[in-house]
């Protein structure tokens, strides 16, 4: 683990952040670089104060992204479960750890760690038993160095910096020995801190998969080590890509940064400029005595300039001051080049940002400039899919073993209690016992409003309603359920229904 600490691309990676953020990318880089001790402290990175005159693209995209492909909690199938009830308990359980667990958060911190710096890490684990994940940051996690991909990792080591009561609650009172402040280690804010290593492993050539916890480092004591049972690390990554032979992957934010010094050097060139730019005078010459004029033309310096004596005009209206000196259209045009570079870049378009108003364009030219945006979209949902499915997969697998406390479920409207422990049968073990892979839809996270997905869910329900073999009624349920009724019974009347809407008629 030593050896995946790769100080260089930790203090790259502080950098990016802090250069997205406003900072200065190289000052950042060098303070993360000069911080010494086996694993370094990275101080949490301060807004640099926002002044008029500086780009804030990076962020921006940044946002634009995140907005885009995490807008909705995800809602997985598992196709291989052959019970329905089975089937929307699990779907039902994976959304409420979304939503009431604060998952959700924390997987899409994941992904803008991931999606902006090329890598972004989850760690699944239980919380009083409860299944959760919680994001962890760049630079606190070590991963397997001779891993070509980190999804591919045998080992990795989670670095946490506990208050020092929760770490004597975990491991007792000799942990606190180990207490320092980081305000000695370059951070600003007194604060006491233990510095715990978790690490995990899936199996070393015979060895069992292990959790081991150290203190202070990975040379430190042990305080804790056990056999996990489980064949895989309990860490989830997002790669966002990983290109050549490259050691870690790329984000957004590094394709970036070139083209943002520019359009920063720009904005502060014209900031500077139109502040403290040299003014001009535009002088009316007409009328000035010969001496002036002459005076004038030569360049001399006079402490007045006079007019002849007929001259009627009034002296205030021969001087015309311009403030500042124009500037070169060039750099505007430059700026114009730069903005069509940045969107090729970061996958976000003018369109995304509302701002299609630098010239007149055709609905065709939108649409031709949004599409290239949306083909690294459509990239970020498949990655981010993927990404979510990993999660959900390690959440059941692990759930079989650590779900335990109790929760509810809303199922078809009645709210279900489960592990109950005055209700041995309320357990819910037995619906994450059977296997099955985990599908999430690549656009069932992104944005639609609500009348567009009522439209598509009402038109595929409809085309449903001319197969001679579905059953009428659960069609109509759902067409209702799809306009947004709560009770679709109160609106089914099963005789007409069976009989097509006829009435039917006594014989006779």
């Amino acid at each position: 683990m030593v050896r995946a600490l790769d100080s260089d691309h930790f203090a790259h990676v502080y950098g990016m952040q802090n250069y997205a953020l406003g900072g200065k990318y190289q000052s950042a880089r060098a303070a993360a670089l000069s911080m010494r001790g086996e694993l370094p402290f990275y101080a949490p990175i301060k807004l640099d104060s926002y002044t008029v005159g500086e780009s804030r693209r990076l962020l921006n995209n940044q946002a634009i992204m995140m907005m885009k492909v995490c807008y909705h909690s995800p809602e997985p199938d598992f196709p291989e479960l052959a019970d329905e009830i089975t089937q929307e308990l699990r779907r039902e359980w994976v959304k409420h750890i979304w939503e009431s667990r604060d998952v959700g958060n924390e997987v899409i911190r994941a992904f803008l760690d991931g999606d902006g710096l090329g890598l972004g890490i989850v760690e699944i684990k239980s919380e009083d038993g409860l299944m959760v994940a919680r994001r962890h940051r760049r630079t606190n996690v070590l991963v397997d160095p001779y891993a070509t991909d980190a999804s591919r990792a045998r080992y990795a080591a989670i670095v946490y910096d506990m208050p020092t009561e929760e770490a004597v609650a975990m491991f007792g009172s000799k942990v606190a020995r180990a207490q320092v402040n980081l305000a000695d280690s370059g951070e600003s804010l007194s604060m006491p801190i233990v510095r715990i290593v978790k690490y995990v492993d899936r199996g070393i050539a015979k060895s069992e998969p292990t959790c081991t916890y150290f203190l202070s480092g990975l040379g430190g004591d042990v305080l804790h080590s056990e056999a996990t049972g489980y064949d895989f690390l309990p860490l989830s990554f997002y790669i966002h890509w990983h290109p050549y032979d490259l050691k870690h992957p790329v984000g957004r934010i590094d394709m970036q940064i070139g083209t943002q010094e520019m359009r920063a050097g720009l904005w502060r060139h014209w900031k500077k400029q139109l502040e403290r730019g040299a003014g001009f005078d535009i002088i009316n010459t007409t009328g000035l005595t010969e001496e002036s004029l002459r005076a004038y033309m030569m360049g001399e310096t006079q402490a007045a300039m006079f007019y002849n004596g007929d001259q009627t005009t009034n002296v205030g209206n021969m001087v015309n001051r311009i403030p500042a000196a124009g500037i070169d259209a060039s750099s505007f045009h430059l700026h114009q080049l730069l903005d069509i570079e940045q969107n090729t870049e970061s996958g976000s378009s003018d369109a995304d940002r509302a701002n299609i108003s630098q010239k007149q364009k055709t609905l065709g030219e939108i649409e031709l400039t949004q599409s290239g945006a949306d083909t690294q979209t459509a990239w970020s949902q498949r990655q981010y899919a993927r990404f979510l499915m990993d999660i959900v997969e390690k959440m059941v697998k692990m759930g079989r073993k650590e779900e335990r406390a109790p929760f509810r479920l809303q199922l078809r409207g009645t709210s279900i209690q489960f592990n109950d422990p005055k209700e041995p049968k309320s357990a819910f073990e037995p619906f994450l016992e059977e296997e099955s892979r985990v599908v999430v839809s690549e656009d069932n996270t992104t944005y639609k409003s609500q009348a567009d997905k009522r439209k598509e869910a009402i038109s595929y329900w409809s085309a449903m309603m001319q197969d001679p073999y579905s059953n009428p009624l659960e069609v109509r349920r759902k067409i209702y359920e799809a306009m947004g009724e709560r009770n679709p019974d109160a609106f089914i009347n099963p005789e007409l229904v069976q009989t097509g809407g006829v009435i039917p008629q006594p014989l006779g």
